[in-house]
C-alpha cells in the first residue's frame, strides 16, 4: 500500500519461518504494473484500503476482504458523471474508493447529500427491491467498485452481520433523500 499510494508504511513485517524476498524498487514496481493491469492492480490496492477502513466492512477478515475484492468491478468516472438515475432499476451496489459524489434532490440539481471513500451506493434499491430513490451525480473525478445483483446478494447472504448494518444505513439515508 505504501509503495503504490506515497503513504507511510503503517506496519511492520516480521518472518515467523525461513523466508526467500524479493526487494523491488518503486519505480520498477510501478513501470511492471503500469500496463494494461495497472488500474487493477491500484484499484485493489486502493479497494482493499477502502473496505479495511469503512464502518460497513472494517470488521471483515482479511481473506473475506480479497474474496470481495475479487468479485467486484473497477470503475473510474469523470466530475459529472451520472452514476444513478433515479427510478432505474437497481442492478448494482457500489462502493466509492476516490472522489465525491452528490445525492441530488427531487428537484434534480440540489444535493442532499455528498457520499465519499468507504461509503455505499446503490443499496436501498437492491435491499428494497425497488427502483433507484435518488440521482447521485460524481461531484470530482474518483472510483468506485462495484458488485452486481447476484454477487451483492450472494455475498450478503454469508455475512448477515454485514447485511444488518447495510440495511442501517440505507434507512438512514431514505429520510435525507425525501422519499
Amino acid at each position: 500500500t505504501a509503495l503504490v499510494e506515497s503513504v507511510p508504511r503503517t506496519a511492520s513485517v516480521r518472518a515467523v519461518t525461513a523466508v526467500v524476498a524479493l526487494a523491488v524498487r518503486k519505480e520498477d514496481f510501478i513501470a511492471a504494473v503500469s500496463g494494461e493491469d495497472a488500474d487493477g492492480v491500484l484499484a485493489l490496492v486502493r479497494g482493499g484500503n477502502v473496505l479495511r477502513a469503512s464502518p460497513l466492512f472494517r470488521e471483515l477478515e482479511p481473506d473475506v476482504i480479497a474474496a470481495l475484492l475479487r468479485k467486484m468491478d473497477f470503475h473510474p468516472v469523470e466530475a459529472g458523471h451520472v452514476l444513478i438515475e433515479k427510478g432505474d432499476a437497481g442492478d448494482r451496489f457500489y462502493l466509492i474508493v476516490d472522489g465525491s459524489f452528490d445525492v441530488v434532490g427531487d428537484d434534480g440539481k440540489t444535493s442532499v447529500a455528498t457520499l465519499g471513500p468507504g461509503e455505499p451506493v446503490g443499496e436501498i434499491a437492491l435491499l428494497a427491491d425497488s427502483p433507484r430513490t435518488a440521482t447521485v451525480i460524481a461531484r470530482s473525478r474518483g472510483a468506485l467498485l462495484s458488485l452486481d445483483r447476484g454477487a451483492f446478494f450472494e455475498f450478503f447472504r454469508r455475512h448477515l452481520g454485514l447485511g444488518e448494518r447495510l440495511e442501517r444505513v440505507a434507512g438512514e439515508r431514505l429520510p435525507q433523500q425525501g422519499s
